[in-house]
C-alpha cells in the first residue's frame, strides 16, 4: 500500500509537470491556431497515442457507466477548457492561473460535502501558503494586482468546479483500465470538438508544425499533456487519493515560472522563490495524513 501511495504522489508530480509546461506550449501555439482548432488537435492526438498503445476498446458493459464516462469527458476536458478559455478573455492568464490553483480545495469542500471526508485547520493552512505562494509566484516581482471583473471571477471559479468534479468521477472508476477509460473519455470529447471547430473555425493549417519548435510543442501538448496524463492523473488519484493527488496542482504555475526562465522568458526574483517555498510548505500541510 505504501508502495502505492509514494507511484500515486510520483505520477501526480509528473502530471503537474507536463501540464505546468503545457501552458508555455499553448501559448506559443496560439500564435497559429484558434484555441477551438488547438484543442481539436491536441486531443486527436492523446487518441491516437493511446490507440496505438492500447489498440483495443473499452467493452459497453451498461448505460450507467457509459453516461458516467461521457459526464467525465464533460467535466474533464469540454467544460473544463471552455470556462478556461473564457476566463482568460476576460480576465487575463495571470490572475486566471492563481484562480484555477484554488482547485484542491474546491475538490476538499466537494468531499466534505458528498462524502466522509471533513476539513481541519491544516488543511486551511496549507490552502493559505500554498495560495500565497502561487500569487508571489505568477507575478515574480512585477506588481501584484488581483482586480477581476465578475465574469472572470464566474467562469474560473466554473472551471474549478469542473476539474473538482472530474476527479471525483475518476476515483469512482478504480478498477476500470486506465488508458481505454481514457481513450473512451476522450473520443467523447471529440465527437463534439471535432464539428464545433469545423464549423466555426474551419481546418487548421498544419504549416506551423513544419519547425521543430511546433511539432514539439503540439506532441508535449498532445501526446502527453492531453494523453499521458490523463492516464497518469487517474491512476495517481486511485494509489494517493483525490485530495492528495489534486494538491500538486498547486504547484503548475511554478512549473509554468520555471519553464519560462529556462527559455529565457522571465527572470528568478525573490518573490518568485519565496513564494515556491510557500507552495511546498501548503502541500505538505494540505497532504499530511
Amino acid at each position: 500500500m505504501k508502495n502505492k501511495a509514494v507511484s500515486g504522489h510520483l505520477l501526480a508530480l509528473l502530471s503537474v509537470l507536463v501540464w505546468g509546461a503545457t501552458y508555455v506550449a499553448s501559448d506559443y501555439l496560439l500564435q497559429f491556431f484558434t484555441s477551438m482548432q488547438l484543442l481539436t488537435l491536441r486531443y486527436s492526438l492523446g487518441y491516437l497515442v493511446l490507440l496505438a498503445i492500447k489498440p483495443r476498446f473499452l467493452p459497453v458493459s451498461s448505460i450507467s457507466q457509459e453516461l458516467s464516462i461521457l459526464l467525465i469527458s464533460l467535466f474533464g476536458v469540454l467544460l473544463y477548457y471552455f470556462l478556461e478559455t473564457r476566463a482568460i478573455h476576460y480576465g487575463g492568464a495571470t490572475n486566471v492561473s492563481i484562480l484555477i490553483s484554488t482547485v484542491p480545495m474546491w475538490t476538499l469542500l466537494l468531499l466534505c460535502m458528498t462524502t466522509k471526508n471533513t476539513m481541519n485547520i491544516r488543511h486551511l493552512l496549507g490552502f493559505v501558503a500554498a495560495i500565497g505562494g502561487v500569487v508571489l509566484v505568477v507575478y515574480n516581482g512585477a506588481a501584484i494586482d488581483l482586480s477581476m471583473s465578475a465574469s472572470a471571477l464566474l467562469f474560473s471559479f466554473g472551471a474549478c468546479l469542473c476539474w473538482a468534479i472530474y476527479s471525483m468521477l475518476i476515483d469512482r472508476h478504480k478498477k476500470v483500465d486506465s488508458i481505454l477509460l481514457t481513450k473512451r473519455m476522450l473520443g467523447y470529447a471529440l465527437l463534439f470538438m471535432l464539428p464545433l471547430t469545423l464549423i466555426f473555425d474551419g481546418v487548421p493549417s498544419l504549416k506551423p508544425l513544419a519547425s521543430l519548435t511546433g511539432i514539439g510543442a503540439l506532441s508535449l501538448l498532445g501526446v502527453f499533456g492531453s494523453g499521458l496524463c490523463y492516464v497518469w492523473w487517474k491512476k495517481a488519484i486511485e494509489h494517493a487519493g483525490v485530495v492528495n493527488a489534486t494538491n500538486y496542482i498547486y504547484l503548475i504555475p511554478f512549473i509554468t515560472m520555471a519553464v519560462a526562465i529556462i527559455l529565457g522568458w522571465e527572470t528568478v526574483s525573490v518573490m518568485g522563490l519565496i513564494g515556491s517555498v510557500l507552495i511546498v510548505v501548503g502541500i505538505i500541510l494540505s497532504s499530511k495524513q
